[in-house]
């Protein structure tokens, strides 16, 4: 964790007019969290990092049916369902952010994404470490934006009857991402290494 810190600390002779910005996803305001037990191998290692997020988003009110109802209205031209009023919380976790119906042909779907921007990296990072004979999931939560300044999130299909853009969301706040390593500490016992 040192050298982390050595390697991202912005030297006061960079912080004047011109200077180059510091790293955009370690900073000090990153977490890194060892999630016990300790497994026997890799994949069960992996296994566990997994359920980690099954496991957060099926305690979380679910977004599903307001995208689902979204899908609905879009489908039927307003004639059913709801639009939405703001982007799919989970977006928060990277992009695009597929989403289909079973109530609703399986072409009608709709893929959250930036303005112009359709990825962006997830700023949870999960990792497998080897400490001694034993692999722990590593998550990192790391800084930085979903996406760049000004930049909302839409739905590309969905569009009106003139075939603009219906609707663009303000990405969601990072809170989510936040709850989530809070969750991991609190109900798996995981160990707070520290910020960058």
């Amino acid at each position: 964790m040192r050298a982390l810190r050595d390697w991202y600390q912005v030297p006061a002779s960079a912080t004047g007019p011109g200077a180059a910005p510091g790293h955009p996803s370690l900073d000090r305001d990153s977490r890194f969290l060892l999630v016990p037990p300790g497994q026997e191998s890799w994949p069960a290692a992996l296994n566990a990092a997994g359920r980690l997020l099954q496991d957060f988003r099926q305690i979380r009110p679910p977004d599903h049916p307001a995208v689902s109802a979204h899908l609905e209205y879009r489908h039927t031209n307003g004639g059913g369902g709801t639009p939405l009023r703001e982007a799919p919380e989970r977006v928060a976790f990277g992009l695009p952010l597929p989403f289909g119906s079973r109530k609703l042909p399986s072409t009608v779907r709709a893929v959250f994404q930036g303005e112009t921007h359709v990825r962006s990296a997830s700023r949870i990072w999960l990792r497998i470490v080897r400490i001694g004979n034993e692999y722990v999931p590593l998550v990192a939560r790391l800084s930085g934006p979903l996406l760049p300044a000004g930049e909302r999130i839409i739905d590309p299909q969905y569009r009106d009857e003139h075939g603009a853009l219906a609707n663009r969301w303000d990405p969601p706040a990072d809170a989510l991402l936040d709850e989530f390593c809070d969750w991991v500490v609190k109900r798996r016992g995981a160990k707070l290494l520290g910020g960058v």
